[in-house]
């Protein structure tokens, strides 16, 4: 017991010496206005201070303000970029925006990331602008990460410089710009994103129709419908994904098609996506598609079918159990007696006797 009192009592010392020397090193940093003795400390072999001035950085990052935890962004080492990060994502202040923004450069291209990233999650609309001034560098992966950065956003006000960036020369920026255009789903963008698959024909088409869909823009189920025939399996389940994200009656007859498709991905989204639309179009294809000939032989997919046409045409379904005869026959009177007495009286009746027809109105 003594020595695991001593123990504890060791440990208990020296993480209270290692918090005094965090304060002072934060006294420090801020007196020279300079992230080097938080730095220094980080990368101290000593856990407990390490952990000391982490604690201390993120607890005080008012104190010391962005100037100072910018420079730490500026460092080699990864944790320390991403505590400085977090600290300065505390601030959310103007000035914060304002220094995060001044390490974006393409001098300092090897670093910037963390700023980037850093400006996207704080999620305010000045980082969003800040973000939107540094699509204009000349450098690859700057405007990848940006691009990348603003889809944490839906500001509209990016949506015209990013249209610009559909002719970048650049294969994945290109991609990241309408994986962007999508979350951000101002229909101004489907437009240009159509017209450019024109001249980029080695795109994904299935990143197109998902942003096409993700916009919500009629004026695409067009370009959605041409696919959902015509690409790749891949592409096709996309399309026929955005179209019932578009939800638009005219596609009903392109995703009735789709129901035969050979990918089974394919179909199951085609039935999704005719749920949503709930087109009573789609009625008699769907249930073609429960019939004995020209069956789905997918029993998840038929489960779909059947749940669908209940929803969209109840009598449909209890109509399809029928027996399959052209008319159905009508219902035979009733002939057996209703009672004892009524059959005998029945049988004692002569056998040559002609009975008076019955009127209509009985």
């Amino acid at each position: 017991m003594p020595e695991s009192a001593e123990t504890s009592q060791g440990i208990t010392t020296r993480i209270n010496e290692a918090r005094s020397e965090a304060d002072r090193t934060i006294e420090e940093a801020i007196l020279y206005q300079s992230f080097r003795p938080i730095a220094e400390h980080l990368s101290s072999s000593n856990a407990f201070l390490r952990s000391a001035v982490n604690e201390a950085v993120l607890s005080g990052a008012g104190s010391l303000g962005p100037a100072i935890l910018s420079q730490g962004l500026r460092t080699t080492d990864e944790f320390i970029r991403n505590m400085a990060a977090k600290a300065i994502v505390s601030i959310n202040s103007q000035d914060a925006i304002d220094a995060l923004s001044a390490e974006i450069t393409v001098g300092n291209v090897h670093y910037c990331a963390t700023s980037i990233d850093t400006l996207g999650k704080l999620r305010s609309k000045e980082a969003s602008s800040a973000l939107i001034t540094k699509l204009a560098i000349n450098n690859v992966h700057i405007r990848l990460l940006t691009v990348e950065a603003l889809a944490y956003y839906k500001n509209a006000d990016a949506t015209r410089p990013l249209i610009k960036l559909l002719r970048d020369r650049d294969d994945n920026v290109r991609k990241a710009v309408i994986v962007t255009l999508g979350k951000i789903g101002d229909p101004r963008a489907a437009a240009p994103i159509m017209t450019s698959v024109s001249y980029n024909p080695t795109w994904p088409i299935d990143v197109v129709v998902e942003a096409l869909g993700n916009i919500g823009n009629v004026s695409a189920v067009g370009f959605v419908c041409s696919v959902l025939s015509t690409h790749t399996e891949v592409a096709r389940a996309a399309a026929a994904e955005a179209l019932g994200k578009l939800r638009h009656e005219g596609s009903a007859q392109s995703l009735c098609k789709a129901l035969r498709d050979p990918s089974s991905s394919v179909r199951r989204k085609a039935v999704e996506a005719l749920g949503k639309i709930q087109s009573r179009d789609s009625i008699p294809p769907l249930r073609a598609r429960l019939a004995l000939f020209g069956r789905e032989p997918n029993s998840e997919i038929r489960s779909q079918i059947a749940k669908l046409l209940a929803e969209i045409d109840p009598p449909a379904l209890r109509t399809s159990k029928l027996p399959r005869t052209t008319e159905r026959e009508s219902p035979k009177p009733e002939t057996r007696p209703r009672s004892r007495n009524a059959a005998v009286e029945l049988d004692a009746r002569p056998r040559n006797v002609e009975e008076p027809e019955a009127s209509m109105n009985d």
